[in-house]
């Protein structure tokens, strides 16, 4: 599937967010990529990981898959 600056973008059992990161270079500014996990453990890892590479279009969510 390939992915297209502007779009959003969900990724389900997203982790520690490496999925995430790799679309959210494909999007670019003008798009949106949301991460969902359901450990807590995971979600702060992914924040953190995205706050540390300075990701500005990625936000992780809590649901269950």
């Amino acid at each position: 599937m390939q992915i297209y600056e502007g779009e959003v973008v969900v990724d389900i059992g997203s982790g520690g967010g490496i999925d995430v990161f790799l679309s959210a270079n494909k999007v670019k500014a003008s798009g949106k990529v949301i991460g969902i996990d359901m450990t807590e453990k995971m979600l702060e890892k992914a924040r953190t990981n995205a706050v540390n590479s300075r990701y500005t279009n990625v936000e992780f969510k809590k649901g269950d898959i």
